[in-house]
Parts: structure tokens; C-alpha cells; sequence
């Protein structure tokens, strides 16, 4: 065992979606971090229209998210995942080479589908090849969280060599990963359905999605947890803005968590996540973001505020890859691709939920100025832990969960 995590026989095709995410991420974020930047000091755009670049892209994302469970359930999730990189290679092709609003927005919405449609497709890829055990299913996930992580700091070190250079040099950088990623997909990963047509799964058995109580009730309870989950990247770069002289040392604060999972997603993996029941995890997860929120609003220099997102982050090493063995304990195995899909759809509402009522609590009292908006939101995590806590005990919720 290496960092916590046990020396699995991982099956070749896991090892091949740990390795997509991974590529999956560089793609991703030799952009994400300095797409505002470039917008504004590049193309020339607004901020208020910056707001609706960005904000049209995660409503195509949960759009994407939908479609997604049922194009993978239909087309095989090997065919899915190529469509949704094909999609994103498309859309960061078509920044590079944009320079109006309107035609930004457009490749924003095609990135977002693209985005939607791939990221549940390989959970549910991943779900189904790690169907084994509980135990095993959470460790695969994990990998995943480590993969992903690993991507993050990789894209760092290249965004930070490629800033130099001019903004449709890293879309076409980031393109060309993402066409590389769709290529890796359809040549190394098997066809689903041992090689066969899928079966069509009729329309009408989405509906059985809705009547599966305990899906439903974890769900409801996944717009809570998403919504606290989301203040992170809301109120670190606002906090530090406000107490560092330069905020935009905050990108070095998200390379240090990022290797703080990387180091440390395994040893929670083995010694927490499975030896405790699913939602014992989640109920500490909301905590440590009550936690390393409450410590971001006490926070004036930049130790203290990576110690804060530190915290925050034990909390989302316990929640992500529980919230996804979950989902998988609780789909039919035959609408895998939808639940994700689903899942992921919730996921965004309360993401948009979480920075909206985020937005609004600091608009109102401030980001320096009193500790009331970071009480507000400490209380706010207590009261989600509970619910979490009283869910758990719903006999109900034992259907499903290993």
C-alpha cells in the first residue's frame, strides 16, 4: 500500500478511464483559470458579458447532463465520451478563432454539452466496470478524484508556460488535447455491449428513475450539500482579493490543494471511506466546509487562507467520491448513464443554487467588513450535516447501500 492506497489488480479499462480523466483535466484547465483574463484583455469583452459567457456554459452543462445518461445508455458510454471531447475539442477550437460575443457564447454552450455529456458518461463507465463491491467502487472513485487532481497541476505548470503566448495558441493547445483524448477513447476503450449493438432501452423506463425513492430523497439531499460545496470557489477569490495585495496569488493556493488531494485522497479512501457507512462520511464532508469557510472569513494572509482551503478540501476528499459510489449503489444497471446524468444535473442546480444565495448573503453584509455572511454559512453546513444525520436513519435508505 502506497499513500493509503492497497495494491488493487485494477482492471486494464479503469486504468484507461483513470488515465482519460487525467487528460481530461489538462485539456480543461489550460483554459478554465485564465479564460476570464483572456476574454477581457484579449477579445475585448465585457464583464457583465463574461458573467454570461460563463454562466451559459453551466446551464449547457446540465443540459449535457441529461442528455448524457440516455446517449450513453443508447450508443454505448465509449461513443458518448467521444462525442462529448469531440464537442469540447470543437469549442475550444472555436475560441481561438472568435473574437465577437456572440459567436464566444455560442462555443460556450457547445463546450458545456460537450462537458455534460462526458463527464457523467465516464462515472458511469467507471461505476460499471468497479461494480464488484462498495469497497471497490469507492477506491475506483477516489483514483479518479487523484487522476483528476493530477491533471489540474500538470495544466498549472503548462498554463504558466504557455502564458506567454497568445490566447488562441492555449484554445488551440487545449483543442488539440481534447481531439487527442477522443481518439485515445475510441481506439483503446472496447465497445460497450461485448462488442454488440446496445440494447434500446425504451423511453418509458426513465421513468422507473423517478420512482426510486431512495435515489430521490439522495438527490434533494445533493442540491443541499452541492450548494455549500460550491462556496469555495465563490468566496476564496473574493477573500483574497480583499486581504491580499495580490489576488491573483489565489491560483497558487489551487496547485497547493490540488496536490493535498493528490497525497492524500488514498489515505481517506482506506482509512475512512471504507470503513464507514456513506452518509457518516458525508455528514463529516459538510462540516469540514462549514469549517474551512468559517476559517476563510477569519483568514488576512495567505497561510491562513490555503490552510482554510485545506480544510474545506478534506471535507470535498470525503464527499466526491462517496456522492458517486452512492449514485452507483442506488441506479439500475441498466440506466447507469442516466442516473449519472441526473446526478450530475442536481449537482448543477445547486451549484447555481449555492452561488446565487452566496452571492446575495455577501452582497448584502460584505467580504471584509463583518463575520456575519461566515456565521451564516457555518450554520448553513450544521444544519445540512444534520439533515444528513436524520437521512441516514430513513429505513428507506438502507435499500441499496452496501
Amino acid at each position: 500500500m502506497r499513500y493509503g492506497i492497497p495494491k488493487l489488480s485494477l482492471k486494464r479499462d479503469i486504468i484507461l478511464l483513470l488515465s482519460s480523466v487525467l487528460i481530461m483535466h489538462i485539456a480543461s484547465y489550460i483554459v478554465i483559470p485564465i479564460f476570464p483574463i483572456i476574454l477581457k484583455a484579449e477579445k475585448n469583452i465585457n464583464p457583465a458579458q463574461i458573467g454570461s459567457i460563463i454562466a451559459i456554459g453551466s446551464l449547457a452543462f446540465q443540459g449535457g447532463s441529461a442528455l448524457g445518461g440516455p446517449l450513453s445508455d443508447r450508443l454505448g458510454k465509449r461513443a458518448a465520451m467521444v462525442i462529448g471531447a469531440f464537442m469540447q475539442a470543437g469549442a475550444l477550437f472555436g475560441y481561438g478563432i472568435s473574437e465577437t460575443f456572440m459567436l464566444i457564447f455560442s462555443f460556450s454552450i457547445l463546450n458545456g454539452i460537450g462537458s455534460g455529456i462526458y463527464s457523467p458518461t465516464i462515472k458511469a463507465a467507471i461505476a460499471s466496470l468497479a461494480s464488484d463491491s462498495a469497497e471497490t467502487r469507492t477506491t475506483a472513485f477516489s483514483l479518479r478524484g487523484i487522476a483528476a487532481n493530477v491533471g489540474v497541476s500538470i495544466a498549472g505548470l503548462l498554463t504558466l508556460l504557455l502564458s506567454k503566448r497568445k490566447s488562441a495558441f492555449i484554445f488551440f493547445a487545449g483543442a488539440a488535447v481534447y481531439l487527442l483524448l477522443s481518439i485515445l477513447t475510441w481506439m483503446l476503450l472496447p465497445k460497450d455491449c461485448g462488442g454488440k449493438s446496445c440494447p434500446r432501452v425504451p423511453l418509458n423506463s426513465y421513468i422507473l428513475i423517478f420512482k426510486n425513492k431512495p435515489f430521490i430523497i439522495f438527490t434533494i439531499l445533493s442540491i443541499l450539500i452541492s450548494a455549500i460545496y460550491a462556496q469555495l470557489s465563490l468566496l476564496l477569490p473574493l477573500r483574497a482579493d480583499a486581504v491580499l495585495e495580490n489576488g491573483k496569488i489565489v491560483g497558487t493556493i489551487w496547485t497547493i490543494t490540488s496536490i493535498t488531494v493528490i497525497i492524500f485522497q488514498g489515505i481517506i479512501s482506506k482509512f475512512i471511506l471504507q470503513k464507514f457507512h456513506p452518509f457518516t462520511s458525508l455528514f463529516w464532508s459538510v462540516l469540514f466546509f462549514g469549517g474551512g469557510i468559517l476559517l476563510l472569513g477569519l483568514s488576512n494572509n495567505f497561510i491562513f487562507l490555503t490552510f482554510s482551503a485545506i480544510v474545506f478540501l478534506i471535507g470535498e476528499m470525503l464527499m466526491l467520491p462517496t456522492t458517486d459510489s452512492l449514485t452507483s449503489q442506488l441506479a439500475q444497471a441498466e440506466l447507469i448513464g442516466a442516473y449519472f446524468g441526473i446526478a450530475g444535473l442536481i449537482a448543477g442546480v445547486g451549484t447555481a443554487l449555492g452561488n446565487f444565495l452566496g452571492g446575495k448573503i455577501i452582497g448584502t453584509y460584505g467580504i471584509n467588513t463583518t463575520l456575519y455572511p461566515w456565521i451564516l454559512f457555518a450554520i448553513a453546513a450544521i444544519a445540512i450535516s444534520i439533515a444528513v444525520f436524520i437521512v441516514k436513519r430513513f429505513p428507506i435508505m438502507k435499500e441499496g447501500i452496501e
